[in-house]
């Protein structure tokens, strides 16, 4: 039903316009064709008076007669405005409704959200001196659960801060938990279950949440660095199967490389991997989804395979039959990618170090390698506090002499012997370490043995045997393992 009106422009006011008009909803162009038409027809005003909610009694016996005779139609008109006035009611009561419902998922939301940003500054602090807060953001991570009102970014960002948290108290366990009190139940070793329940929580996660997955790369790569030295504690221990834990180690990290997203830890996993298989991972066994073990050479040697054809073009014309024939080429396709970081530089020296290794019965081959690797150390500085690469340099020069012995003078072995006695000395001074303590046990043995042959051959004095023969017993008092001996 509609009203025309002079003053309204031609445009007509309809009885859902007075509806509005009276309960204060209408627009500015409304209103003045409303109220034009209100001066027109003072008789609607009663009209409107009825939908704001004035009871029909109230109106003069006068009026009434005056809007039905003169409006026939208005019966008709109020029947849209109370049904109006029924589902403006409605709305307002759904309105007020899905209000306070948005009001507690907010309240939720931002509660969630607000955990997760004292978690992230926890994190990024110097975690190493804030325990105590880093272990009550992880148990206040624990507590979120997903709910109605939780999206799946937010769950995906508290499983994120959730495993970096657990990685951070990994690094903070390790200090405290040696691998040796382990040895026989290593499953239950402490950093490697929380590494185990970082991996849990980020499984799955999307090929393009990329912080997820550098989070799920540095849990496996971590978790293949645990193996590795559960791994040499085991091999000094009888009837143990080391090479079970070297296949663990294996596995991870090449879950790792295709975890990572970028190439941040490539070659750290690459490092851990091709030390894993050329210790003996191929000789251990793997678990099975269904609980049982396998060789590990099954599931291991085609991934190595496919990871050499991803390495090197001309890998195709290398028959590759098993480990043996992998090893090699595999490792100088590995030592040819680039180096950038000093983690790069890090792992690129381990890698050189296993490959001379490998390449010990080739001569020249390995003594390349292992300068390769030397020359990488000798561009790194600020590392002094750095056990790894003070292990892996030091090990690099000690491989480098056993090379040269047979193939060049006696005193030119002797000096590069030194270097390597030299430079571990150095080090047992600035850090406490029993594999540092290990490493500079082996090493001079091996130079005492060469001056006692230049010794009966003229080249050395006798002095220099007594030298070292007392050094010697100095070192080893209190010695209880040769965890790092040989030199891999």
């Amino acid at each position: 039903m509609s009203y025309e009106s002079a003053e309204s422009k031609g445009s007509p006011v309809t009885a859902m316009d007075l509806a509005l008009y009276a309960e204060g909803l209408l627009d500015a162009a409304g209103c003045e064709r409303v109220e034009g038409l209100l001066r027109r027809y003072p008789q609607l005003q009663g009209c409107c008076a009825d939908w704001s909610g004035v009871e029909q009694s109230e109106l003069s016996e006068a009026v009434r007669v005056q809007l039905t005779g003169r409006l026939p139609g208005l019966e008709a008109a109020e029947r849209p405005a109370l049904q109006r006035r029924s589902w403006v009611s409605l709305a307002a009561a759904v309105l007020l409704a899905t209000a306070v419902v948005a009001a507690w998922r907010n309240a939720e939301a931002g509660a969630f959200d607000a955990t997760l940003s004292v978690t992230e500054r926890a994190l990024q602090s110097a975690v190493a001196q804030l325990p105590l807060e880093l272990q009550r953001s992880r148990q206040s991570l624990e507590r979120l659960q997903k709910s109605f009102w939780i999206s799946d970014q937010q769950m995906r960002r508290r499983n994120r801060l959730l495993a970096e948290s657990m990685l951070a108290q990994v690094g903070m366990e390790r200090k405290h938990v040696t691998p040796l009190e382990f040895v026989d139940r290593p499953d239950q070793y402490p950093p490697l279950e929380l590494c185990g329940q970082a991996v849990s929580l980020l499984n799955g996660v999307a090929a393009d949440d990329v912080l997820s997955r550098k989070v799920l790369a540095d849990a496996l790569c971590t978790i293949s660095e645990l193996r590795d030295g559960l791994a040499a504690v085991q091999r000094l221990q009888r009837d143990l199967p080391f090479s079970d834990q070297y296949a663990l180690s294996a596995a991870a990290a090449l879950d790792g490389l295709r975890a990572a997203p970028d190439g941040r830890q490539r070659l750290m996993l690459l490092n851990l991997l091709y030390r894993a298989a050329h210790k003996g991972a191929l000789r251990g066994r793997l678990q099975t989804a269904e609980g049982g073990l396998v060789p590990a050479e099954s599931i291991l040697l085609p991934q190595l395979r496919e990871l050499m054809q991803s390495l090197a073009q001309d890998s195709g014309e290398v028959v590759v039959e098993g480990w043996s024939q992998l090893a090699v080429p595999l490792g100088v396709a590995i030592s040819r990618l680039p180096v950038t970081s000093f983690q790069d530089h890090l792992a690129m020296m381990g890698i050189c170090n296993t490959l001379g290794m490998r390449l010990r019965a080739k001569g020249s081959m390995s003594r390349s390698v292992l300068e390769q690797g030397i020359r990488l150390a000798e561009q790194v500085s600020g590392a002094e506090q750095d056990l790894t690469f003070q292990l892996t340099y030091g090990r690099l020069l000690g491989n480098l002499a056993d090379d040269m012995a047979g193939a060049v003078p006696i005193l030119d072995e002797l000096l590069q012997r030194e270097k390597a006695v030299q430079h571990f000395r150095g080090v047992t001074r600035r850090m406490v370490s029993q594999e540092l303590q290990s490493e500079l046990c082996w090493v001079t043995a091996r130079q005492l043995l060469l001056l006692y042959v230049a010794e009966k051959q003229g080249l050395q004095p006798a002095s220099r045997v007594d030298e070292y023969l007392g050094a010697l017993k100095q070192i080893s008092n209190g010695l209880t393992s040769f965890e790092g001996a040989p030199r891999e």
